[in-house]
């Protein structure tokens, strides 16, 4: 599964339940995304009925890129602007399963979003690391100095354990 779908005990799926499975959408209860155990390595969505919706201070320190969606009108109230998306109102299976895909969109979406933040990150630290080997290279006295610096950003931008620089 690509896609996984937790949910609260008291939350009865049935209507979706083989759309969902056609989908291959991994359904599991929110208390192993809770425990640790249903960390996920692709987008994920909680649905949050009122059962859950009172114990939203657990819900606090998700990935950014899982979507809570309140299951009823009970968790919508409760869970306020905590809730990225809301089946509350939307009425028949099609609606719901619609509102499902867009909930799983949104966090693949996030996913992406933070995977280009931190290569973003990293560029820009490689960046900084050139500047300073290039200052180094201009007004550097030691050329030694300035060869070991090469071969250090060298090693830790291919994460070899060593390096050699020939000089001809």
């Amino acid at each position: 599964a690509s896609y996984f779908l937790f949910h609260g005990p008291d939350l009865q799926l049935h209507d979706l339940a083989p759309a969902i499975a056609a989908e291959r959408i991994a359904v599991h209860p929110a208390d192993w995304l809770l425990q640790g155990k249903g960390a996920s390595k692709g987008p994920s969505v909680v649905l949050i009925d009122r059962s859950l919706a009172e114990r939203v201070h657990e819900f606090a320190n998700l990935p950014r890129e899982t979507v809570i969606v309140a299951a009823d009108i009970d968790a919508e109230r409760l869970l306020g602007s905590k809730a990225d998306l809301s089946l509350a109102p939307i009425e028949g299976t099609q609606g719901r399963l619609c509102l499902l895909r867009a909930a799983f969109k949104l966090s693949a979406e996030r996913c992406f979003t933070e995977r280009g933040q931190l290569e973003l990150d990293l560029v820009q630290a490689e960046l900084t690391e050139f500047n300073r080997i290039g200052t180094a290279l201009m007004v550097g006295r030691d050329p030694r100095a300035v060869l070991r610096q090469v071969v250090k950003h060298a090693m830790r931008h291919t994460r070899s354990d060593t390096a050699v620089i020939f000089l001809i």
